[in-house]
């Protein structure tokens, strides 16, 4: 099995820097995989609105092993505003890992995903980051899943999410949209998924801490990838059961936090 995530041992890791009282301050995770395409207007989007809405943001772009031209625009984005950091991984990591080191490298008090892909509306960005500060987090939920996304994933998308609310006692919509986390907490906490459970893993551990949420809609933008994506997503469950397990039996496995 994989190994927790230890943040004591995180060789990234840095502290939340000192906020003025009453500001709001967001540090955006941008994955990005082959993304020469969309790249450049996801990162525009997300400057934009979080610009606008916040006093401050830094956008961190993990470029997951590109072989297409993303390496040297996100360069060039990088250069050009000093509030993003680019990360180069010379083999690819995956999203989770990945989001493990941005929690350690993250400056600021609120912490989100967006995806290079430009997979979420502009709109639903402005919505989501507008509920910061209405509660300790703020979570959202696909409202045009079904006439975006393949069936299959619509189809594991909405029964994972019937699973974690049956198995957790919750009320969730929606256990894979975006959200906008409090980094501190996320800072000291032990994680064991390094795949595709990491994000139910932190939501219900968050939620169980507990942290108050808001909850938004967000519209998707069509599907850019193929089924593909979706069937290794289902593969890739074998990490979702461990995380699920662990979340209901806290002591296993034993060795994790």
């Amino acid at each position: 099995m994989c190994p927790a995530i230890n943040p004591d041992a995180n060789p990234w890791r840095v502290p939340i820097s000192t906020s003025v009282a009453g500001s709001k301050r967001l540090t955006v995770f941008v994955p990005a995989l082959n993304e020469e395409e969309n790249i450049r207007a996801t990162i525009a989007d997300v400057a934009g609105v979080a610009g606008k809405l916040f006093d401050q943001f830094e956008i961190l772009i993990f470029n997951d092993a590109s072989t297409d031209g993303t390496a040297k625009i996100v360069d060039e984005l990088a250069r050009a505003d000093a509030r993003i950091r680019v990360i180069h991984n010379p083999v690819r990591q995956g999203l989770a890992v990945n989001f493990h080191r941005a929690i350690a490298m993250a400056q600021f008090e609120y912490i989100t995903i967006v995806p290079g892909d430009g997979a979420f509306r502009i709109d639903g960005l402005e919505t989501l980051y507008g509920a910061v500060g209405r509660a300790e987090m703020a979570l959202s939920y696909r409202t045009n899943m079904w006439e975006t996304r393949s069936w299959i994933r619509y189809v594991i998308s909405r029964s994972l999410t019937h699973v974690v609310n049956l198995l957790f006692g919750l009320k969730l919509k929606d256990v894979h949209s975006l959200a906008v986390f409090p980094t501190g907490p996320l800072k000291a906490m032990k994680l064991i998924s390094t795949n595709a459970g990491f994000f139910v893993e932190i939501l219900v551990k968050l939620v169980r801490l507990p942290q108050t949420y808001v909850v938004v809609p967000m519209a998707l933008t069509p599907e850019t990838h193929v089924l593909g994506r979706s069937l290794l997503e289902f593969h890739r469950g074998a990490d979702m059961f461990r995380v699920l397990l662990h979340l209901r039996y806290p002591a296993y496995p034993k060795t994790r936090g």
